[in-house]
């Protein structure tokens, strides 16, 4: 995205993640090595400096991918997002430079524990 997240974008986001936790997509967690994750974060200057500062050389990091999106995170996750049984996003900001976007998007969710 070259712009930042409005208002006007909330309703479409909600309902672009309905619609995802409606397809039961499964999370699943990656482990990778400090080079694997800068190699996949090539293209996020913000990944790289995370990946950079916080694990250690020879050390591993965890990613979760659900469909496409594939992201850094401690987790642990629902197996999939049937489990996701509300959403609703609450508000947004963004920050910009002659560089770069930044969005914020906050949301609430609300979820069955697998045992439920």
């Amino acid at each position: 995205m070259d712009r930042s997240v409005t208002e006007g974008d909330c309703g479409k986001i909600d309902e672009e993640a309905n619609r995802l936790i409606k397809s039961k997509q499964v999370f699943q967690r990656c482990e990778l090595t400090k080079e694997q994750a800068l190699q996949l974060f090539s293209h996020n200057p913000f990944k790289q400096q995370i990946i950079s500062s916080k694990v250690a050389d020879g050390a591993t990091t965890s990613v979760y991918r659900c469909g496409t999106l594939i992201d850094l995170c401690m987790g642990p996750h629902l197996p999939s997002t049937s489990f996701i049984k509300g959403f609703a996003v609450v508000k947004n900001s963004g920050w910009a430079t002659l560089r770069m976007i930044l969005s914020n998007v906050s949301t609430v969710s609300h979820s069955l524990t697998p045992s439920s």
